[in-house]
């Protein structure tokens, strides 16, 4: 069995080796995103655009907020500054939710070719590096012309990020590596980055807050860096020397850690079933369940599809590729059994009782 070096410098060095297939890589995924679209790659200028705007519009004038800085602020002023929280928020959610599904949605490069895997985070990252650059531009823009400069203290933005890319690294090496061995991941990391959407700061200024809640966000890194990216961007302070180099110790560990279960955990991804069967589709409850509830269409198609999902895999039960023939009494038993399966995993998700009468129908013939 193959051993993976989890040196906390292999990290880097492989980044470094393998830099040019990243950016190839992020470059495609970039375009991609945006192939077929008349505007093309204008939306990555227009999109963060028209969320300043949005931000602005409902928060300082619907809800009437302020951040209290003192002085007068104005309606614009607010939204830049929740735009800076949004923009950085953005980039870690962007990275940590498209983890889990990063080797499921790449199983060519783990079965086919020999593929150094430990670089699909850095692809991720750097793909929501770029939207975030692009948000950085709108943002500087809007403060050039409703503010009339940029602070000098702007340029260290890259420094006072670094902690988070590290951490988000790191994070998205280790939901990568368990979001094969385990598919809800990927349903809990949006929740969780909402979560954080609510508790970093985004919304609110953190000195404001009472003391015993204040004390509790400190132990969230993304709030004290959304806090220090707001700093240098708006306001002209320099970063905190001490809570800058606590943080990047703690991204720095962050990376490690999930670099080090990435690399522990790779032969196993490697003999992990990535796909799902046909078949399998048909006989584990929990994927009966997630099929009926992904389902939108009519009661009359949804029979369709699982009439044609049979058909497409009990030929190869019966080991036969030709035309449609009169099933034995033993297999038409097990086809009655499955499409009963079908039917209980439909009654509690779907309150018409239609569509489970339809398919105990379909089950006799």
């Amino acid at each position: 069995m193959r051993q993976y070096s989890i040196s906390p410098l292999e990290m880097f060095a492989s980044f470094w080796r393998n830099r040019s297939l990243t950016f190839t890589l992020a470059k495609r995924e970039v375009i991609g995103r945006y192939r077929g679209s008349m505007m093309g790659m204008a939306w990555s200028f227009f999109n963060p655009l028209i969320m300043l705007v949005i931000y602005t519009l409902v928060f300082s004038i619907v809800f009437n907020a302020r951040w209290g800085n003192g002085g007068q602020e104005s309606k614009i002023d607010f939204g830049i500054i929740l735009f800076v929280g949004m923009t950085i928020h953005g980039l870690f959610a962007e990275c940590i939710n498209r983890a889990p599904n990063l080797i499921l949605s790449n199983v060519n490069y783990v079965k086919k070719v020999i593929f150094p895997l430990e670089i699909l985070p850095w692809v991720a990252f750097s793909s929501a590096l770029f939207h975030y650059a692009i948000s950085l531009l709108a943002l500087l823009a809007a403060e050039l012309f409703f503010m009339g400069h940029i602070p000098i203290t702007a340029l260290l933005i890259p420094v006072v990020l670094l902690p988070l890319v590290l951490a988000s690294i790191g994070v998205a090496w280790f939901l990568s590596s368990l979001g094969v061995f385990i598919r809800d991941i990927g349903q809990i990391t949006g929740i969780i980055t909402t979560v954080l959407l609510f508790i970093s700061g985004v919304f609110f200024q953190i000195s404001a807050l009472p003391e015993p809640y204040r004390s509790w966000l400190a132990f969230n890194p993304l709030a004290l860096i959304i806090e220090e990216g707001r700093n240098v961007l708006i306001l002209g302070k320099l970063p905190d020397p001490t809570l800058w180099c606590l943080t990047l110790a703690l991204g720095t560990c962050i990376a490690w850690t999930g670099f080090a279960w990435f690399q522990k955990t790779r032969e196993r991804i490697g003999r992990c079933p990535l796909t799902i069967s046909p078949l399998r589709s048909i006989t584990c409850p929990r994927r009966i369940r997630f099929i009926a509830s992904q389902t939108t269409v009519s009661s009359n198609r949804f029979i369709h599809a699982c009439r044609d999902l049979w058909g497409s895999t009990q030929s190869n039960i019966i080991g036969s590729s030709g035309p449609s023939r009169t099933y034995p009494l033993k297999l038409r038993k097990v086809r009655r059994l499955v499409l009963l399966v079908v039917t209980a995993a439909v009654n509690p998700l779907f309150c018409n009782c239609s569509v489970a009468h339809s398919i105990r129908q379909a089950a006799i013939y």
